[in-house]
């Protein structure tokens, strides 16, 4: 066991009713997966199975992070009525979870207005996003917010911009 790449633990014992048993954890990259192995028939045969179990978990498996809040979700969404027309909007969890590598990547549902109206405050979620697995399972729906405040425009403000489009055509 010893020898399998990113093996962090084992804890192994046996006995004539249970056989051979041996509960172990192997991690590689952001995952980390914990067997069980009872009543195999020696302890060659604990170990194989276990290392079976850590490489098909690896080989058909990912360990995938589909929010962080230190990441937008959602990069650019339009801003209305305030000095800056667009804003980055982030979770607040850290969510990762454990898919099947043939299922691809989560699919993604954004529940946001058109455009957002100025003020926003980072405090109130401005909507949601969900995240569902290939068939269709919910994995996880986490509010929006912006990260910083986002203030009105003044008046001056508003009065640039008419200016600017009405240049622009």
């Amino acid at each position: 066991m010893t020898t399998l790449p990113g093996c962090i633990g084992l804890f192994t014992g046996s006995s004539k009713s249970d056989g051979y048993c041996g509960v172990f954890a192997c991690r590689r990259g952001e995952a980390t997966y914990v067997c069980a192995v009872i009543g195999a028939q020696n302890s060659k045969t604990r170990f194989e199975t276990a290392i079976k179990l850590f490489e098909e978990a690896f080989a058909n498996y990912q360990y995938v992070t589909i929010s962080d809040p230190d990441e937008p979700a959602i990069e650019s969404y339009p801003v209305t009525g305030a000095d800056t027309d667009a804003v980055d909007l982030y979770t607040r969890e850290r969510c990762s979870v454990l898919l099947k590598k043939s299922d691809g990547e989560p699919q993604k549902k954004i529940d946001l207005p058109e455009s957002l109206s100025a003020p926003l405050d980072p405090e109130h979620a401005v909507g949601s996003i969900a995240y569902y697995g290939a068939d269709g399972t919910l994995l996880t729906e986490q509010a929006l917010y912006p990260k910083e405040a986002v203030v009105s425009s003044g008046f001056t403000e508003i009065l640039k911009r008419m200016f600017t489009m009405f240049l622009n055509g």
